[in-house]
């Protein structure tokens, strides 16, 4: 779903989720043919894992327009709340990754 959406320069950073590490390879040649790279997170940490903190907003987004989403076809729902849930999604990932430690 997220490969057709990269671009070069783009980073598609993943947590250590197992499915993640399946198709590595594949993951990685698809990633590289559309200029991006992965970047694996360190194994789990809450503290240390922007995922949490961004999942966390995208909880909050989605329990706001609740009402508003349960109208949805569920793949449109998700896929609206992941576009949606920062106003500025350059500026909101810096900050997940700034509120997590890393600079």
């Amino acid at each position: 779903m997220i490969v057709p959406h990269l671009e070069p320069g783009h980073v598609l950073v993943m947590d250590n989720c197992q499915i993640h590490h399946t198709h590595m390879d594949r993951m990685r040649d698809m990633a590289v043919a559309r200029g991006a790279i992965i970047v694996l997170l360190a194994p789990y940490s809450p503290i240390d894992n922007p995922i949490e903190y961004a999942f966390s907003v995208f909880k909050a987004f989605w329990r706001r327009h609740s009402d508003w989403l349960s109208t949805m076809d569920t793949y449109d729902a998700v896929r609206l709340c992941l576009f949606s849930c920062y106003e500025n999604a350059a500026a909101g990932a810096q900050a997940t990754f700034t509120h997590c430690g890393y600079t």
